[in-house]
């Protein structure tokens, strides 16, 4: 085979890859390259045909952590935006930035700073592959934010 092509064994559809690299690779992608390797090497079929049933599993499980982080960056983002929001609006000064503090003190300990940006989380946790479930910091930020929201409406 060719140097230059790509082959589907050496594909890593992971996670932790989108994170560091940012690929795009979809299940088309996955069964076009599957079909011109078949086409290289017939007789490899049964292998080429497994190699593509995990890069496919594979895939699906990376692009489930991706999307919890998409939302959890989003719903981030919406935090901060309210936040800024209250506090061009609050009347009391003091109290909006105490509720600021206490908020930014939320994402401290969630560590949503380094978790929201991808770049930061290719470096981080290139690694050992261990990814922060994005799933669970999304439902804590929400309940611990919903506190603090309380309190200033």
């Amino acid at each position: 085979m060719d140097d230059n092509k790509i082959c589907l064994e050496n594909i890593d559809v992971s996670a932790i890859e989108w994170f560091k690299n940012k690929n795009t690779y979809s299940e088309k992608i996955l069964k076009e390259l599957y079909d011109n390797e078949l086409k290289n090497s017939p007789a490899n079929k049964k292998k080429l045909n497994k190699c593509l049933n995990e890069k496919i599993k594979a895939l699906k499980d990376a692009n489930k952590i991706i999307h919890n982080f998409k939302q959890l960056r989003s719903t981030y983002k919406l935090i901060q935006l309210a936040l800024e929001s209250f506090g061009e609006n609050c009347e009391n000064p003091k109290q909006a930035e105490e509720l600021k503090n206490e908020e930014n003190k939320i994402f401290e300990s969630l560590e949503l700073a380094k978790d929201t940006k991808r770049e930061i989380i290719g470096q981080n946790y290139a690694q050992d592959n261990n990814l922060p479930d994005f799933n669970q910091k999304k439902k804590d930020l929400i309940s611990k934010s919903e506190e603090t929201f309380k309190k200033r409406w």
